[in-house]
Formats: C-alpha cells, structure tokens, sequence
C-alpha cells in the first residue's frame, strides 16, 4: 500500500500588530509556524523605528498584518513574498473608523477583510470576508471587541490555507481560491483620523448618550 507524505514549506513568516490583538494572535500563529517573527508596535505610544528595522530585518515569505496601524512602504513591501492584512472592517469602509462609522451610518453588519497588501492602503485582491449582525444601539467598544474575534478567526482560516501550501505563489492561489472575495470589492470614500476625530466629538455634542461613545 503506497502512503502519500504532505511536505509542508518553512516559510519565513512576520507578524505586525498592535497591543490590542498582537499578543493573541501571536500565540495562535505559532501553531502553524513556530519560528514566526513579532513586531507589536502601538501608534499612541512609541515611534516606528523599532517596528520598520524588524520588518526591513531580512526577506519575508509571509507577513500578517493584523489590526495593524503600520503603513508599509513600497521598498518594505518589495521583501515580502505575500503580504496580508486582515483589515477590521468590510470592503465598504477602508482606511479607519470602523469602529465609528458603523455605528453612526447604521450599518446592518461589521465585519473583517482579509486582503493582499499593495502600495495603496487598503486597495489588494480580498480574498475573504467574514460578517456579523451589528445590533441596533451596540457600542463602540462592542464592535471593537467582536471585530478583534472575527480577525483572529479569519487569522488561524488564513494561516492554515498558507501552512498547507508550498511557496507564496500557491498560497495566494489558495486564498484565493477557498475564500469568498471574488466579485468583492473596496469603496473608494477613505476618511482620514481628523474627520473621524470631528465625527465623535459632533456626536458627544449632540448626543453624550451616544452608543459611539462608549
């Protein structure tokens, strides 16, 4: 009787992540591969030096962004072979605000994108979403907390799809392949940090009972 052996790849695989989700997701990408590489870095509170010298350090088969405030640049995203950011929102609000702008447009869902990271932020091939029912009057620290869950469900979907496949290529290939983003595709309204700033504090003005506010 002839057995098959699945020969799995050893890829050089980096995390980028902030305090909030980092440290969790750390935890659960070891699993799969066990000499991953961390960079936690909180935008509030330290400049980016240390995370960019981590993420320049050598090529990257893999990198996982996750509920990540690092903008890469163009000669960072060179070194890595599949660049993957799992963004806390659907297609319909890239850049920021989605714990804000659900919430004050009413939404009927929040959500997660997993998406391949290019030059322009938020704009790569989505390759999965995941979606949940956003409750009338649910607050913001809610939608924080149920989209930190849905990155790291859609994390270990992810990075099991990557540990089974042979290089970066097939990898993409797979994503691509058993997720749900064709047909997906990003909005083009993008808000900056200052207008969703403007948009709580008109929403603490007008209403302090604002579910936006707690």
């Amino acid at each position: 009787m002839c057995h098959v052996m699945t020969t799995y790849w050893t890829p050089r695989v980096l995390l980028v992540s902030d305090p909030a989700v980092g440290p969790r997701a750390e935890v659960l990408l070891r699993r799969f591969f066990p000499d991953q590489v961390s960079a936690i870095w909180d935008i509030s509170r330290e400049p980016d030096t240390a995370v960019r010298k981590t993420v320049s350090d050598r090529p990257w088969d893999i990198v996982f962004s996750v509920h990540n405030d690092l903008l890469f640049s163009a000669h960072e995203l060179s070194g890595m072979g599949l660049a993957l950011n799992l963004h806390p929102a659907l297609p319909n609000l890239p850049g920021i605000g989605h714990d804000v702008i659900p919430i004050l447009e009413q939404h009927p869902e929040v959500g997660v994108t997993l998406h391949e990271i290019i030059e322009k932020v938020d704009s790569g091939t989505i390759f999965h979403t995941e979606r949940f029912p956003l409750p009338q009057g649910a607050s913001r620290s809610w939608v924080r907390q149920v989209t930190q869950a849905l990155c790291l469900h859609l994390l270990e979907w992810s990075a099991r799809i990557v540990r089974q496949a042979p290089s970066a290529k097939e990898a993409r290939l797979a994503l691509w392949t058993k997720g749900n983003g064709m047909g997906q595709h990003w909005a083009e309204t993008r808000r900056t940090r200052n207008q969703i700033a403007q948009l709580v504090e008109h929403a603490r003005i007008c209403n302090p009972e604002s579910p936006v506010l707690q």
